[in-house]
């Protein structure tokens, strides 16, 4: 007799907890006469005027009139809503309560849970199914491309694994930028005021620079963060004043404009507080769009001022401006010299920031900067030696592979070493067309987690066409040579920069030390 009560008891136990498992998983079997077939795992591009449409196939035994239905979102890459605020099961954002769901995707990338819920009325029984909705951006991650049209204004267009979005300023703004481009940033943490919730906010920023104009978008979605009018404290730039670019630091974030240069905090993703993204007053005489953050020991940003004609240094925390020590060659006119190209490079654990300054007799020297420290050291270009790279205009430098300065001499490509001395040809497969660009663009994020998934060293050669532009991103390069040809991205206007914006959002204090580099010039 107790044998069979045991039985009985363990039989009863049994029971209820496949009943309590079966509640509580999601598309089970607890209502046996209504069930959903499997709703497929699906990817799709968000703010993109993408709609995400699904008709389940629901079978039951009740009436139509009996059954109600629900979707429901939640953001289960890190456990809460979309809307940031606590997940609370699943039926915290509820996007339809139709059978058949169109739900228009304009949501941050990421990866979601999406579950289906059909009611019956008269006991509340319920079925579900679940499925899972990777979501990506048409502009949160590729090579940006600031271009000048035909009319001598400032667009956009977006390159990235064969896909190709032309005139993203005129389709999404209406037009393009009145002024012909002058430079493309890229803030990994950036601080604005949100115009739709009026609450400070931070992002990473795509900044676009003109002669007239500048505006800055959030990467995410292409929202409009910045323009002239809300960038200065006092609502507007000084009279004459010409926004050059903008740097990312550790710290602090540096505009530099004909005026001097602006800080603004960038930690507020890193340590919790927010700020507004506004610039104040400037500091040193004046700027340019030649800058290089200086990654060793000394930190800041070495840049050339326009106005004193000379290499400058703004320390990380952008409030003291700091003339670099060096003597111009006896040849050049310290009067008349400028800055026409600059660039960073970190071959062999080696940090050197370089800048190429040129008179008006065109006399020509490299400054070289070692990250570690301020000291400074010249090398005068000789014509007799390097006679191709003396009369050069179009330059980049290599960053990680080798040490040298591109140059595009004779419609062709060349490199001039500084610690040989000397220049050399190289072959560029497969391209066509009039050579109007180059740059070494890159990332190199190994200490940061996932991030060397994102590495890449690309030498990317833009050329001029009748029709307008063909741009060649190589990434078979051994020695800062390309080692095969690619089709090329084929657009109209001119090249004038190119910027990779990458998916992920990296922790600032991971860009800076042990030869974690990101161009901000050409």
């Amino acid at each position: 007799m107790k044998k069979t009560i045991l039985y009985l008891l363990i039989f009863l136990a049994a029971g209820m907890t496949a009943c309590f498992e079966d509640d509580s998983t999601l598309g089970s079997d607890f209502i046996p006469d209504i069930t959903i077939a499997e709703l497929r795992d699906t990817a799709i591009v968000s703010y993109a005027d993408n709609v995400l449409e699904i008709t389940p196939q629901v079978t039951s035994e009740y009436d139509e009139s009996e059954l109600s239905y629900a979707w429901y979102i939640y953001n289960e890459s890190n456990g809460t809503t979309i809307d940031g605020s606590e997940l609370d099961g699943f039926r915290t954002e509820k996007i339809g309560d139709a059978k058949t769901l169109s739900y228009e995707v304009n949501i941050p990338s990421g990866l979601y849970g999406i579950v289906f819920e059909v009611t019956e009325a008269r006991n509340g029984y319920a079925r579900r199914a679940f499925m899972s909705l990777s979501v990506s951006t048409a502009f949160s991650q590729g090579f940006y491309i600031l271009k000048e049209t035909a009319d001598g204004r400032s667009d956009l267009d977006l390159a990235f694994n064969g896909n190709f979005s032309e005139d993203i300023l005129t389709n999404r703004i209406g037009a393009p930028l009145d002024g012909a481009p002058v430079n493309l940033s890229i803030l990994y943490g950036q601080g604005y005021i949100d115009g739709e919730t009026q609450k400070m906010a931070y992002t990473k920023g795509l900044n676009v620079f003109t002669e007239e104009d500048y505006r800055a978008f959030r990467t995410e979605d292409f929202y409009q963060i910045q323009d002239l009018s809300t960038v200065f404290y006092s609502g507007e730039p000084q009279e004459g004043e010409v926004l050059y670019g903008a740097y990312q630091g550790m710290m602090y974030n540096f505009y530099f404009s004909n005026k001097g240069y602006y800080g603004v905090n960038a930690c507020g993703g890193m340590f919790g507080y927010e700020n507004s993204g506004k610039i104040g007053f400037p500091i040193g005489a004046g700027g340019s769009k030649y800058a290089q953050n200086l990654m060793g020991g000394s930190g800041g940003t070495a840049y050339w001022n326009e106005i004193d004609r000379t290499v400058c240094w703004a320390d990380y925390n952008a409030s003291v401006s700091t003339v670099v020590d060096y003597d111009l060659p006896a040849s050049m006119d310290a009067a008349t010299v400028d800055c026409i190209g600059s660039g960073i490079n970190y071959v062999g654990s080696t940090e050197t920031e370089w800048f190429l300054l040129r008179d008006a007799d065109n006399n020509r020297c490299v400054v070289l900067l070692p990250g570690s420290d301020m000291g400074a050291s010249v090398v005068e270009i000789d014509p007799a030696v390097t006679p191709r790279f003396a009369e050069a205009d179009i330059v980049a430098g290599n960053a990680l592979s080798v040490s040298i300065i591109y140059f595009v001499s004779g419609n062709q490509l060349w490199a001039y070493s500084w610690g040989r001395n000397n220049e050399y040809n190289i072959p560029l497969p497969g391209v066509e067309g009039t050579i109007n660009y180059v740059t070494n663009q890159f990332l190199n994020l190994d200490n940061f987690t996932g991030g060397k998934d994102e590495n890449f060293d690309n030498l990317i050669v833009g050329t001029e066409t009748a029709e307008g532009y063909n741009l060649y991103i190589f990434d078979d390069v051994v020695g800062g040579a390309p080692q095969s040809a690619v089709e090329p991205y084929q657009g109209t206007g001119t090249v004038k920069h190119v910027r990779y914006v990458p998916a992920l959002q990296p922790d600032l204090s991971l860009l800076f030390g042990g030869g974690v580099y990101i161009p901000w010039t050409d």
